[in-house]
């Protein structure tokens, strides 16, 4: 949720404290809870920085589902997944569906495109065990609604599926997706036979490279990737 002044000294003062026991209580601390919070080197946190911490946590309210979702942390979900998920579905339609618990929501994600077996197990798993206090967050304020799904850029990679890893001379992998995004392309967070391109930078994720040889996806460096468009970002 990129809280700002939330390190992990704080989560650490703040759950040894009993102050928070699950990630809705951070939304209901107080500035006089903050400032007189202890930290490890014995001061308090101060009411100047409690009060700057609280705006903070307040301003995340306005995060879209996807931001939420994401935010969650599922083991191994990326955010583009979680865009996907939060453009077909609210929290409450996950929840209905994950308490089913009969497999009815792995059906529902992985039939979404861009969203794999592993990836829809993991965020129905997720859901299965945290339902009690990941159903709260409405409660206090976070925005939990199903997103609008723009309308998809027409341009020379449209049909196309990619998965961005590495590190990348045009910036970082967020720049080059919404670039990619800007020419019609789609991006996934995950290598799957659906996969027409992975770009890969300097480094790049071995657990990718090996399932774009295990599925025939074609890998290509930035420059490659550029040429399809026949241009080369700013």
């Amino acid at each position: 949720m990129d809280i700002e002044g939330l390190g992990t000294e704080v989560i650490e003062a703040l759950v040894s404290g009993g102050h928070v026991h699950s990630p809705v209580d951070l939304y209901t601390l107080t500035v006089d809870q903050l400032a007189a919070l202890p930290l490890a080197n014995g001061q308090l946190y101060g009411a100047i920085r409690a009060a700057k911490l609280v705006a903070s946590i307040d301003a995340s309210r306005a995060k879209p589902f996807s931001t939420v979702l994401h935010a969650l942390g599922a083991p191994g979900v990326g955010y583009p997944e979680c865009r996907t998920i939060a453009q077909h579905f609210s929290l409450a339609a996950l929840l209905e569906l994950s308490a089913a618990n009969d497999g009815v929501l792995q059906a529902e994600l992985t039939a979404l495109h861009g969203i794999g077996p592993a990836t829809a197990t993991a965020v129905a798993t997720y859901l299965a065990e945290q339902a009690a206090w990941v159903g709260q967050l409405p409660d206090v304020g976070l925005q939990v609604e199903r997103e609008s799904m723009p309308q998809a850029a027409d341009g020379p990679l449209s049909g196309q599926t990619f998965v961005v890893t590495g590190s990348l001379e045009m910036g970082s992998r967020e720049d080059v997706e919404a670039w990619i995004r800007a020419h019609g392309g789609t991006v996934s967070s995950s290598v799957s036979s659906h996969t027409t391109y992975l770009v890969a930078g300097v480094k790049p994720g071995g657990s990718k490279v090996k399932a774009a040889a295990k599925h025939g996806v074609a890998v290509l460096g930035e420059p490659e990737l550029y040429a399809l468009v026949e241009e080369r970002p700013e």
